[in-house]
Parts: structure tokens; C-alpha cells; sequence
């Protein structure tokens, strides 16, 4: 029998006292992030809001990113974060597993972008040029690819403010969703959660 998330919510409210954490996030962890989001409304919302925090932490924490500087630094250079990392956030656990960090970033910012991800990140410049591995709309101007050890990170560098446009672009739905320092979000839900 398939369990919508709104019926698991039901089945786990009413349950709720009688399973354990470990019970729960083993539960949290077959979600997407759209029946989590359904969840968020129950009597597990703490637990949700643990596990997504604890997922979003781990995840970039995996790239060399700790939380509490990283979001800022997406906010203050106007940058969101796309491709595979993003993906694997929308599906449960372990269903993606991401090679690289998209960061979108204006031009404008470049130098500053890169100087920090150098300097306080810790990552250093990979002289490769990749930007031939990109469809171009003429949105994206350059890409600047850094690295961490076995972490990868394409700085893609947008000649306006519109670090979305690009996204947009894609040649597949399930790579246009983006996280930004306040959101991650979904551009088409219903192609990529119900299929």
C-alpha cells in the first residue's frame, strides 16, 4: 500500500506516542521535500524542522560549507545554488547524490565571490576550462570551477542581477530548482514529485 504524505501525517499523528525518534527520521529520511513540507504541519513539525536543518547542514557541510557563514555569504553576493545539490534536497535521502556545487553568482560579484571562496572557504582555483560544458543562452558570461579536496564548485557567472535566468533554461525540469539563502525552491513540483 502507497502512503501519500498526507495520509503518513494522519498514520503518525495518530501514532505519534507510541514511535521513537530513530523510528520517525527512519520515516523523514523516504520523503521529498514537498511531503516533508506536508508534514511540517503536524505534530512532527520539531522533528521535520530537525531533520531538514540537519540535511541542509550535512549536505553543505560536505562541499567545506558551514551553515551559518554560507547563507549570509549567498544573501550579501546575490548567488543562488542550483544543479544536483539542490536535487538531491528535494528528494529523500540518498536518491541523488551531488559531484558539485552550481553557484550563480552576477558578474558584478566576481571578484568578490571568488576572493571569499579562496580565502575563507578555503578552495582553490582549478585551471581547466570548462565553460564549453554548459548550454549558453547568453545568460551566463564565464564559469570560474574551484575545488576542496574531492569537492567541486562551478562559480557561473550571470551578466545581470537575474541569477534565474539561466535556470530557466535547462534542457530538464528536474535540474530547475534553486536554493537561495532563504528558500529552496521547486519549479515544477508537479513534473518533479509525481511522476
Amino acid at each position: 500500500m502507497f502512503l501519500t504524505p498526507y495520509t503518513l501525517a494522519l498514520n503518525l499523528n495518530m501514532s505519534h506516542h507510541n514511535i521513537s525518534d530513530k523510528g520517525v527520521l527512519s520515516i523523514l529520511r523516504t520523503l521529498t521535500l514537498q511531503g516533508l513540507a506536508t508534514l511540517s504541519g503536524t505534530l512532527l513539525q520539531s522533528h521535520v524542522h530537525r531533520y531538514v536543518s540537519q540535511r541542509i547542514f550535512n549536505s553543505l557541510n560536505s562541499f567545506g560549507f558551514l551553515t551559518i557563514p554560507f547563507f549570509p555569504f549567498l544573501a550579501t553576493n546575490q548567488s543562488v545554488i542550483s544543479g544536483l545539490f539542490v536535487l538531491s534536497l528535494l528528494l529523500p535521502l540518498g536518491k541523488v547524490v551531488p559531484t558539485d556545487i552550481d553557484l550563480y553568482v552576477p558578474v558584478s560579484n566576481r571578484t568578490a565571490v571568488v576572493d571569499q571562496l579562496l580565502r575563507v572557504f578555503g578552495y582553490t582555483l582549478d585551471s581547466n576550462p570548462i565553460f564549453d560544458n554548459y548550454d549558453n543562452d547568453g545568460d551566463i558570461v564565464d564559469i570560474v570551477r574551484l575545488c576542496l579536496q574531492d569537492c567541486t564548485l562551478d562559480v557561473i557567472l550571470v551578466h545581470t542581477n537575474n541569477v534565474l535566468a539561466p535556470i530557466t533554461w535547462f534542457h530538464s525540469t528536474p535540474v530547475m530548482n534553486f536554493m537561495s539563502s532563504t528558500d529552496i525552491v521547486c519549479a515544477y513540483p508537479d513534473l518533479m514529485f509525481n511522476r
